[in-house]
């Protein structure tokens, strides 16, 4: 569970840090403060600071033990967190928040259907500069490692259920990871027992939430949760 009166306390400390140290107002007075105006005020200011893990597009914390504060963007939204914290601070571009904004109404309703815990936990922070910022839990979202340790799972899992004569290379070779969201729906369908599967895949088909590919997913406490989950805009 989120503590979110000591999120707001963090986040406006890490605004004014920011602010003073990262000329983080030199993004906040951009005219547009899109993505790409996002990248360039990170690239201008952390690509030497050595208390900054930053990197585009990867979505909420990867690995970044270490370092003081996480900075991170995708297409549409951006994320902010400091890492003595195990929380991150999420804010659409433009001048709306439709993607938070779901993503938070589908916390709720996954709340009340019953399968939050594959959910990493959101909620309503604040407005600052225009921004509307939600705080969100922070996973292990290292590419590499996730779709490595998916893998794994699947293949010791084959083999398990006699598949494959238990052939490891073989297993390997046939169950590529592509990262792709088929693959990664077949991983939760093998961790999942069979009502939690289908229960949880109907709330997403419900909900449009789509979009659930390896760059999407993450740990918490050895929890697998979708971190990436707005649902379809189109």
């Amino acid at each position: 569970m989120i503590n979110v009166e000591l999120a707001l306390r963090v986040f406006n400390e890490m605004m004014e840090d920011l602010i003073d140290n990262y000329n983080f107002d030199d993004f906040l007075s951009r005219p547009r403060r899109e993505s790409s105006e996002f990248g360039a005020w990170a690239g201008e200011n952390f690509n030497t600071a050595c208390d900054v893990w930053c990197s585009n597009g990867s979505w909420a914390g990867a690995t970044c033990n270490g370092f003081k504060y996480l900075v991170s963007n995708g297409c549409c939204r951006f994320i902010l967190g400091n890492n003595d914290y195990p929380f991150v601070f999420k804010a659409d571009f433009g001048d709306d928040d439709r993607y938070c904004s779901a993503e938070e109404a589908n916390y709720e309703m996954a709340l009340t259907e019953g399968v939050e815990d594959r959910f990493a936990e959101i909620h309503y922070l604040t407005v600052f500069e225009g921004f509307t910022f939600y705080v969100m839990e922070k996973a292990d979202c290292d590419y590499d490692d996730i779709c490595s340790e998916m893998q794994d799972i699947l293949v010791d899992t084959a083999l398990e259920d006699g598949e494959y004569d238990g052939d490891e290379e073989f297993a390997r070779n046939e169950i590529y990871w592509t990262g792709d969201s088929d693959r990664v729906d077949e991983f939760f369908e093998t961790i999942m027992d069979c009502q939690e599967y289908h229960h949880w895949s109907a709330f997403c088909s419900d909900n449009r939430i789509t979009d659930i590919h390896a760059g999407n997913i993450g740990k918490i406490d050895g929890r697998w949760v979708v971190i990436d989950y707005a649902g379809y805009f189109g």
